[in-house]
């Protein structure tokens, strides 16, 4: 029984269990897999409306970090766009007195009130403090072989639950969404900043690539009817040698049929005199 078809158990009496799972009852080779409920498109226009309501601000020099609507920067922002009860605006959660931010969901500081803050996703969390993102700063690529406790794993054979050991590497991942600057400093990936071109030459460039288009499209159809003329050229050409072909088979069949008679009538004349011939009576 695969694992992602077990569904449950329970237990009935001593080493007898009910055990619930689903099965593949098509006939095809596909696994079955259970509908999901989910509308990616509005996802999809959602982190893209947010992507453009925070490109201001990522792109800027002093931009440190940022993860979906959240910003970490060296300056402070106009208070016109901050605020803790305005649907839209930022709120001020924090002020850093220092910190690491070396990855996505990979960061820790100390804020102003000396709270040591530690975000790091992975199996190795725990593991993870401020003096290993210092060293971490030092050597972005460095890995570290530690063991880690799976506090609940499955045995879905025994069907059991218990404690594991194995190695895990530390690290980051480094230029998913960061550039690792020579100075050990992250910036941003490039982002080509568009807002600034005159909509007036995308509408000229538009414009004359139509024209090009209708030109190639005119062109086009003129050689189309210029090749469907050389076919039917072809075809009338193919068609008079057929006819001409034909009668000069019909003529031949004429003048052939002609001699046969000829020659049939010049036999039968020689036949009947031989038969006169033969038939005489004789002389008394």
């Amino acid at each position: 029984m695969k694992q992602d078809s077990f569904i449950g158990c329970h237990p009935i009496k001593e080493n007898q269990y009910m055990v619930s799972y689903h099965t593949v009852t098509a006939d095809d080779s596909f696994h079955w897999a259970q509908p999901k409920n989910s509308a990616v498109q509005l996802s999809a226009a959602i982190t893209a409306c947010a992507r453009i309501y925070m490109h201001p601000f990522i792109s800027r020099d002093d931009c440190y970090y940022t993860d979906t609507d959240s910003i970490v920067l060296a300056n402070p922002l106009p208070d016109n766009i901050i605020s803790s009860k305005v649907v839209g605006l930022f709120e001020l959660e924090e002020k850093i007195k220092e910190g690491f931010f070396l990855a996505p969901k990979a960061y820790g500081y100390i804020s102003e009130e000396d709270t040591d803050v530690i975000k790091f996703k992975g199996a190795a969390k725990h593991l993870v403090d401020l003096p290993w993102f210092r060293e971490q700063l030092a050597n972005p690529s460095r890995r570290m072989q530690v063991k880690i406790k799976n506090q609940f794993k499955v045995d879905w054979d025994n069907l059991t639950v218990g404690v594991k050991e194995y190695d895990y590497s530390l690290g980051i991942k480094l230029n998913s969404k960061r550039i690792t600057q020579p100075d050990g400093e992250t910036l941003p990936i490039e982002v080509n900043d568009m807002c600034w071109v005159d909509h007036n030459i995308g509408k000229a460039v538009a414009k004359s690539l139509m024209k090009k288009l209708m030109k190639l499209q005119t062109t086009n159809q003129i050689l189309n009817e210029k090749l469907s003329q050389k076919e039917r050229e072809r075809e009338k050409r193919m068609d008079g040698v057929i006819v001409e072909e034909r009668k000069k088979g019909e003529y031949l069949g004429i003048n052939i049929e002609t001699t046969l008679t000829e020659e049939r009538t010049q036999l039968d004349k020689e036949e009947s005199g031989v038969t006169k011939t033969d038939f005489k009576k004789p002389d008394t």
